[in-house]
């Protein structure tokens, strides 16, 4: 399980970072000016975009507020390509929410709706059981993809859901 985990994550990251790369490229926002408006390394950005990696939860909203996208949008395989009215349109712009409490609380039905405890967020993923609490406490405002990944592969939710106000009870 836990190497499923890791090949999941990894292709995750190459989605959000593919993502970026492809609304910077379509609003015309150079590498370096995106690094220096979201005060982060411009070669950190460049591996993001090419080999993902593993950002906090608070570099990953500075991007999408910087690039003017649907944050949630950005975790999805389908960004900038949805044109259907009954799908989320993945060019809205950047909608200011607290998308880490979107996530714990759509994160708790989900596991609700299974009979699952975030024990089993350890077990799976080999992310600590201390991490997963202090992000369902409240106590990590902070959190790394990562962590918030390992959530979603133990719920069976994609992140973009689980970071939708509006994920339909069925995809949770």
């Amino acid at each position: 399980m836990w190497q499923d985990f890791e090949y999941e994550f990894n292709q995750t990251l190459l989605v959000f970072g593919q993502n970026i790369r492809k609304a910077h490229k379509q609003k015309q926002v150079s590498l370096h000016t995106l690094a220096e408006t979201i005060h982060y390394d411009r070669g950190c950005l460049t591996k993001l975009e090419q080999k993902g990696q593993n950002i906090e939860y608070q570099t990953s909203i500075k991007l999408a507020k910087a690039l003017n996208v649907s944050y949630p949008a950005l975790f999805s395989r389908n960004f900038m390509e949805s044109k259907s009215n009954l799908e989320t349109d993945f060019n809205e712009p950047f909608c200011d929410d607290d998308y880490l409490f979107v996530f714990i609380k759509n994160f708790q039905r989900s596991m609700r709706k299974r009979n699952a405890s975030q024990v089993q967020v350890y077990i799976n993923t080999a992310v600590s059981e201390s991490a997963v609490s202090r992000v369902i406490h409240g106590d990590n405002k902070n959190p790394t993809l990562k962590t918030l990944y390992a959530m979603s592969f133990t719920s069976h939710c994609d992140m973009h859901h689980l970071f939708s106000r509006n994920a339909k009870e069925e995809a949770l």
